[in-house]
């Protein structure tokens, strides 16, 4: 949905000059007309079934206000509102969802507006939250486009708390907005591109270089796809909100370099991970079962993911190896690169899991990622390697955080601090100039990055 220039070009700018223009009382207006206004323009086929869900949500919740939360009618309108939802997820998962990169994606909205509804009704229906009466502010906060993606997920609270405290200063907060709009659009069009070109040349190449080094870097380089995907399109998001005013929260905090297997789960888009959490969290009074709490809520957003059996089996393992990480880090005290290279490992033997289609297929990855064609490494490996190297350094060079550690390095010392001043923009204009390229040939040329 970001990813086009007439939404980029047209759509975007024009909204936001309006939003401006106008008295502060039409901006919400502004807001929702463009939100429904991409849904209907990039989402023709399901945007009827998202407005029907959002409907059955605001009469579930002022039907749900008026009983008990103990009521049998109370949790029997809550089953049929959630099966509802979880149905609309399970007809509308790929192929029927966009492919980008190779990767089949939702359509618009449905997973994060199931993770909205379900809190929405259900915190009503604990007294914990009070309905919405404005029709208007409730359809804002379902379909605000920014986070309509891959989040980050928002409360009701919360949105609400970030709709009183907007930002005035517009002219600081949309160049800020800009600038991180443009970092993501960068990180999913040139970095997750220009790797899964790389991907697209290891497949081709796969059936006669079945090594073990080959495989572990297939997946490695998988995973970076991935990756940048997910935090470019989150920094969109974000980029995209605070143009408006908007404080979304931040959902990723650099997963990779986390040297713990707990840290770096958490810290893997935070605010659905949160989710899940909070939902099938542990009850104080319950500490014995917190181990299947837990296992029951990693399954249940491995299967969110992305629909199979093998997603939700990633989400299992992920739960085991949780707490066996957790069981370990109380008994011993292991070196921060042993802690690295379990969370490094785990990440890419669960995500070989998670891209299988089915059980057998992973178990046959898991076969050639333990030595089972016997040849560890060869020369085509090392091509591949050579190749690429140069791309794949920026790649985790973008991952470390050490780019914004220079940048607030030179930015306190004034012998240096112009230097911010003047790159900063310099390299946004580049890096959109780039970005459309790569979207107006509708494909991801190499860019100097790979030969």
């Amino acid at each position: 949905m970001f990813l086009n220039l007439l939404f980029l070009f047209i759509l975007f700018p024009i909204s936001l000059f309006f939003y401006y223009r106008l008295p502060h009382r039409f901006q919400s207006f502004v807001l929702l007309l463009t939100s429904i206004l991409l849904l209907m323009l990039w989402q023709r086929e399901t945007c009827l079934l998202f407005f029907g869900l959002l409907l059955l949500t605001h009469l579930c919740g002022r039907y749900l206000e008026k009983l008990q939360s103990s009521a049998f009618r109370t949790k029997m309108l809550l089953l049929f509102h959630d099966g509802i939802y979880l149905a609309a997820l399970f007809f509308l998962r790929p192929p029927n969802a966009c492919s980008l990169f190779g990767n089949l994606l939702y359509p618009v909205g449905i997973s994060i507006l199931t993770l909205q509804s379900l809190s929405y009704v259900h915190q009503i229906a604990q007294h914990r939250l009070q309905l919405e009466k404005i029709g208007g502010r409730f359809v804002l906060y379902m379909c605000f486009f920014p986070k309509l993606l891959f989040g980050p997920y928002l409360s009701y609270s919360a949105f609400q708390r970030a709709h009183r405290q907007l930002c005035c200063s517009k002219t600081e907060q949309i160049g800020k907005g800009l600038s991180q709009l443009i970092c993501g659009l960068a990180k999913v069009i040139l970095l997750s591109g220009q790797l899964f070109l790389i991907v697209q040349q290891m497949q081709a190449a796969a059936t006669e270089h079945n090594t073990v080094f080959f495989t572990w870097m297939y997946y490695g380089v998988y995973f970076l796809v991935f990756y940048f995907q997910i935090v470019g399109y989150i920094d969109m998001a974000i980029g995209l909100s605070t143009c408006y005013g908007y404080a979304l929260p931040k959902s990723n905090r650099l997963p990779l370099w986390n040297r713990r297997f707990s840290v770096f789960l958490c810290n893997w888009n935070r605010t659905i991970c949160k989710w899940f959490l909070c939902t099938f969290g542990v009850p104080s009074k319950q500490k014995s079962f917190r181990w299947l709490r837990l296992l029951l809520a990693c399954s249940s957003f491995g299967w969110f993911c992305r629909g199979r059996m093998t997603s939700f089996f990633w989400g299992l393992l992920t739960g085991v190896f949780l707490l066996v990480s957790m069981w370990m880090h109380r008994k011993w005290q292991l070196p921060h690169v042993l802690e690295w290279c379990e969370a490094l490992l785990v990440g890419i033997l669960g995500w070989s899991l998670f891209c299988a289609d089915t059980l057998t297929e992973a178990i046959s990855v898991w076969g050639f990622l333990f030595g089972k064609s016997r040849d560890f490494v060869s020369y085509q490996d090392l091509y591949f390697l050579k190749s690429s190297i140069c791309l794949l350094i920026i790649a985790l060079f973008c991952t470390t955080g050490w780019h914004q550690v220079i940048k607030q390095w030179l930015s306190r010392r004034e012998q240096t601090a112009w230097m911010i001043t003047v790159c900063t923009p310099i390299g946004n204009v580049l890096l959109l100039c780039l970005s459309i390229i790569a979207m107006v040939s509708n494909s991801v040329p190499p860019l100097l990055l790979q030969w």
